[in-house]
This record gives C-alpha cells, structure tokens and sequence, in this order.
C-alpha cells in the first residue's frame, strides 16, 4: 500500500514538474546578403549563423541592456556563457529562415532577451563571404518576434 501511494506521488509529482516548465521564447529573422538579395545556400549557412548569434558581443550587449547579471546574481561573462546554452538556432522551413529559440531564466526573460538580440543582429553592419568569394553585407530582417 506505501509503495502504491509513494509510486503515485511520485507521478504526479513528475507531471506537475513536467508542465510547470515554462515553454521557451522563438523568434525568426530572414537573413540574406547583396543587391538583389540572396540567400546564403552553402552547407555553412546554419553554423554561420549560429555564430554570429551566440557571439559574444552580441550576447555581452543583451545582457547588458537587460542587466542580466543582477537579475541571474552572475558575472559578465558567466552570463554571457549562460545566455549561450540557453540560446539554440535553427534552420527555418524555407532557405535563409532561422529560427532562435531562448530558455533563460523565465518566459518573459527569454521573450526580452530574444527580441533584444534580433534587433541588435539587425541593425549591425556584418559581412560574410560565400565559398571564399567577396565579402557581402548580412541584411536581417525580423520575421516574427518573440512573445
């Protein structure tokens, strides 16, 4: 009989758990370069994109601008790692897509994170080259915010 109310315990316990976490913030951007814009259409493209936003500056200036580090009680920079796992990015359903999904420290967290982040990534100036060849401007263009 203890067994059979410690086992059902233990199961609610794990469902209430498992839907008390909270759904992580996702936003899209379309990331193209040139004039006429292209798409990035190398193997590349995701761990490029990746990259650029998980870097560090732009990681550093989110959690700046959010004053991450007083409200998670870290440093700079163990913020910045923090924000890094818990930043992950995807390709999209259609070629020069990417979806970033953030799970920080609560939703609403994640959602202000997440869209301070795209803002940042578009409004800076990036180039990068395809196959080696000359060097282009990144334009970003926020698809969908995080909410």
């Amino acid at each position: 009989m203890k067994l059979t109310v410690l086992s059902l315990f233990l199961i609610v316990f794990l469902s209430f758990t498992a839907c008390s976490r909270e759904k992580p913030a996702t936003a899209t951007i379309r990331v193209t370069y040139g004039n006429p814009p292209q798409i990035q259409t190398n193997e590349f493209a995701l761990n490029d994109q990746s990259a650029i936003v998980k870097s560090y500056d732009f990681l550093k200036d989110v959690a700046e601008k959010l004053e991450l580090p007083k409200k998670l009680n870290l440093s700079e920079d163990a913020t910045v790692a923090k924000l890094e796992n818990a930043i992950t990015v995807q390709a999209g359903n259609e070629p020069g897509l990417f979806v970033i999904t953030a799970n920080i420290l609560d939703h609403e967290t994640s959602v202000e994170a997440l869209n301070e982040l795209c803002a940042f990534y578009a409004g800076k100036e990036i180039f990068n080259s395809e196959k080696g060849g000359s060097e282009h401007k990144l334009n970003v263009a926020i698809v969908q915010s995080a909410k």
